[in-house]
């Protein structure tokens, strides 16, 4: 009997086996077919990224995307990153006219922050999605975004001013090792600073993930807080006696110049700000576990306001002894710490009720006049600093005493040249360098989520092909 069932059956399941084989083998001939049309627009679109637009396309174009706003940018972010950019140039250009410019460190620091926010943001966003974080396309995506304009800018800077320190300093620029290997005092050890962040930045994210957002960013804060301790012993022992000296520029206090590179421009030193602004990424994307009470967002507002107002002022050369000390340790991670409590109040759209002052910070913040300045701000941060030699050879400074106008005319057709300028030269950079990379990043980032997507589908058909083979086993 099971012999004449056998024979019965046999050719039916076999027929339905084929049957199955065909349409399997049509799936994959289809898929292939599809993944080989899509290599052309692939490749047509690096070409639009690059060279597809002529040169007058290009930089109407450009001059187009300095003013728009991305659909999905949160809008408060375009506030902070223009504020913290005329932070820092006002600190370069205008600290001999006005004591107020005299902490553009703070600006510095906010840029940390925000740095720290975005890149929290896109790497929790990428865990949570995938469950995963891809090191190599993170590494990359971030190399493209800074590395293309800072070359363009050491060669202006070489072709300007040729020397054999400037070709040294170049190798050490554009290896983001600034900070490290002090050649000269230069603007670009904070660029240095924020990639060596990045090496960091995908553990911190996965150790958040899997062991609360707190632990390794208050870790890491810490031991901020220690190295600047233990710098500030090694360099000033003055300052055991006298804490009072700490007031004083810490290159004014130490005999060795390069010792403010230690004292200023280090990994550690700028490891408070940017941890901080992870924590307010957590924050942002977890909106029930944010600092949403009215006396927390308030108080960080006020004390926001008052600290700043205090270094407009001089500084904390008039706090007592050992207040002082604290604060010289710790000045950064109060401030981030600000910053950090208010964030979600001012990007959030929904979900925090705002009162006085953070719902008026926030709509300043969210003014659109923000996103010209915001959008070149990486470029205008690179290339301000030559603007401003630039605009000193041209109007240099008269010896003896001169009228009170004339130097006032000086001084202001100086900082309206420099300005000029950087802005000019801050577009270009970012019509023809910076937005072509951009272009190129994200294509960078399509492929990664369609290989992803790609891998989803093996999966699927994998778990397809395993019920077909129970499903014959069972017949």
């Amino acid at each position: 009997m099971k012999k004449i069932l056998d024979d019965k059956y046999c050719p039916l399941v076999s027929a339905a086996t084929m049957a199955m084989e065909i349409s399997r083998k049509d799936e994959a001939r289809t898929q292939v077919q599809e993944e080989l049309e899509q290599l052309p627009k692939e490749e047509s679109s690096c070409r639009k990224a690059f060279c597809a637009e002529s040169l007058i396309d290009q930089l109407y174009n450009g001059l187009k995307a300095i003013n728009e706003r991305k659909p999905s940018a949160l809008v408060s972010l375009d506030g902070m990153r223009a504020i913290a950019i005329l932070w820092v140039v006002s600190h370069h250009w205008m600290r001999d006219l006005c004591r107020f410019f005299n902490n553009g460190d703070l600006g510095v620091d906010l840029f940390f922050i925000l740095s720290g926010f975005l890149m929290a943001f896109v790497l929790l966003k990428e865990q949570t999605k995938h469950g995963s974080i891809d090191y190599w396309q993170f590494y990359c995506r971030r190399f493209i975004r800074i590395w293309p304009a800072l070359f363009v800018y050491k060669l202006i800077e070489l072709v300007l001013h040729p020397s054999s320190l400037l070709i040294k300093s170049m190798f050490v620029d554009l290896s983001f090792l600034t900070n490290l290997v002090p050649i000269r005092e230069t603007h670009l050890w904070s660029v240095s600073v924020e990639y060596q962040m990045y090496f960091i930045s995908p553990f911190v994210i996965t150790s958040m993930t899997r062991h609360g957002p707190y632990v390794a960013p208050i870790l890491l804060i810490l031991i901020s807080i220690a190295l600047n301790f233990l710098v500030i012993v090694y360099f000033c022992p003055e300052s055991l006696r006298d804490p009072h000296i700490l007031g004083i520029e810490h290159n004014e206090v130490c005999e060795i110049k390069e010792t403010w590179f230690w004292l200023y421009a280090e990994f550690y030193t700028r490891m408070g700000p940017y941890f901080l602004g992870m924590i307010a990424a957590y924050w942002h994307l977890n909106l029930e576990k944010a600092p949403t009470r009215l006396v927390e967002l308030e108080v960080s507002a006020v004390s926001l306001i008052v600290y700043i107002a205090i270094q407009g002022a001089g500084g904390a050369t008039w706090y007592p002894g050992i207040i002082l000390w604290m604060y010289r340790i710790s000045s950064r991670v109060i401030f981030a710490t600000c910053w950090a409590y208010l964030m979600p109040g001012l990007l959030s759209i929904d979900g925090i009720a705002l009162y006085f002052p953070t719902k008026h910070l926030r709509r300043f913040l969210s003014a659109n006049f923000w996103v010209p300045i915001a959008t070149i701000s990486y470029s205008f941060y690179l290339i301000h600093q030559e603007c401003k030699y630039a605009a000193m050879k041209t109007f240099p400074k008269i010896e003896g005493e001169t009228p009170f106008l004339m130097t006032v005319g000086r001084e202001g057709c100086k900082l309206f040249m420099a300005a000029t300028t950087s802005i000019l030269g801050a577009s270009l950079i970012f019509i023809l360098v910076e937005r072509p990379c951009n272009n190129a990043r994200s294509l960078l980032k399509n492929r990664h989520v369609a290989r992803n997507a790609k891998l989803q589908k093996e999966i699927a058909a994998a778990k397809k092909m395993r019920f077909d083979n129970m499903f014959l086993n069972n017949i």
